[in-house]
């Protein structure tokens, strides 16, 4: 069974960004997300990018609540500003483990941690880049395989021959061939014909990776539609209540919002204070 995990890299610096992407792996897909991965035996490591930051910080919103730990690339100019006190303030609001690396050598452990005082990235683990980051890597690890499934669906096409496939991320549980999942929002019942990771089949995948899933019993018209697919046990909400800890950043200060946002894989939606 192949085994994944889902890396955010976030920063305000698109030129340093994209070097590191390119000494992690292999880029598959520019759009709407940029996604590079790296094989390494039934291991996939699978990172996430955008090119619309910082004149929009939705689509890293979307990635933050997918990804199982982030890299935080520093900018070359050796200067922190409100758009990196914005990405901290995002990595707080989901908690997120990280990384932080510094590719030029223009800054110094401390001088971040004090610059990031208040938020969650003074936890992270610092690093120089020495290329490859393959050593900074978690090995992905398999949920219990009798967890509830939760995928994620960013894209859905017809293939001539094969039918109706849905391209997602497994972000909980694992998918086996056969496996029925209710799809969101249609709250129509699907059936699983075919898994493919990298043009490759596979009988079962486990949380953490991406794949191409065959499905039957759903029509093409109705397809695109399709944003989750779950196991029968999950619980689906229109809406509940949450109580909100406010960021103690200053630099998120001056880029903060009146109006709060909620994402959860492809959606955003306002959330309004009480």
């Amino acid at each position: 069974m192949i085994n994944g995990q889902i890396i955010g890299v976030f920063s305000t610096d698109s030129q340093l960004k994209t070097e590191f992407l390119r000494a992690q792996g292999k880029k598959h897909e520019e759009s709407p997300l940029i996604i590079y991965q790296r094989v390494s035996g039934e291991n996939t490591y699978t990172f996430l990018d955008t090119d619309q930051y910082p004149e929009k910080i939705s689509t890293y919103g979307r990635i933050a609540s997918l990804v199982d730990y982030v890299f935080y690339i520093l900018p070359k100019d050796g200067k922190i500003d409100a758009n990196d006190g914005e990405l901290a303030l995002l990595f707080d609001s989901l908690a997120i483990k990280g990384i932080i690396v510094d590719m030029r050598n223009m800054f110094e452990e401390v001088q971040i941690r004090r610059s990031f005082m208040g938020s969650i990235v003074t936890n992270y683990q610092f690093e120089r880049f020495t290329g490859s980051a393959s050593k900074l890597f978690d090995k992905p690890k398999s949920d219990n395989q009798n967890a509830e499934t939760l995928i994620w669906i960013d894209k859905a096409f017809e293939v001539k021959g094969v039918g109706s496939v849905l391209l997602g991320f497994v972000l909980e549980g694992s998918l086996r061939i056969h496996d029925k999942f209710y799809a969101i929002p249609l709250q129509a019942s699907v059936e699983v014909r075919n898994i493919q990771v990298n043009d490759k089949d596979y009988e079962e995948v486990s949380r953490g990776t991406r794949v191409g899933v065959s499905v039957k019993g759903i029509e093409m018209k109705q397809l695109r539609k399709v944003r989750w697919l779950v196991s029968y046990g999950h619980r689906v909400q229109e809406e509940f209540n949450a109580r909100i800890m406010l960021s103690e950043l200053p630099l998120a200060i001056a880029r903060a919002s009146s109006i709060g946002w909620l994402w959860a894989g492809s959606q955003a939606a306002p959330a309004k204070g009480m």
